[in-house]
């Protein structure tokens, strides 16, 4: 939730930690009484390098994104080849179909 407030963040610089919050409250339907949690959290993923913080302002960092880039490939690649193993599969019984038809 943090990592998607940041992400859909539209102002120039990254957002600050008030709105971050107010996303989590807006639009995650999170109780006012979290906050220390998501506080917390975003300071974990400080101290993991997976956000940056400069000027009290959030950005996701360049190592995460680009790791995540390559896991999202990596996951498209590996569908692209199940739907393609199926449609050698489907093509293979149509082709099947058509010499027993002939036979």
């Amino acid at each position: 939730m943090i990592l998607e407030a940041i992400t859909n963040f539209t102002g120039p610089l990254g957002p600050d930690r008030n709105s971050i919050l107010l996303y989590a409250e807006v639009d995650a339907n999170m109780p006012m009484y979290m906050e220390p949690l998501v506080t917390s959290r975003l300071e974990h993923l400080i101290n993991i390098e997976t956000v940056v913080k400069i000027e009290h302002r959030y950005s996701v960092s360049q190592g995460y994104a680009a790791a995540k880039a390559i896991a999202e490939a990596e996951l498209a690649r590996a569908e692209a080849e199940v739907a393609a193993r199926e449609a050698d599969c489907a093509e293979a019984k149509a082709e099947a179909a058509v010499l027993q038809k002939l036979q």
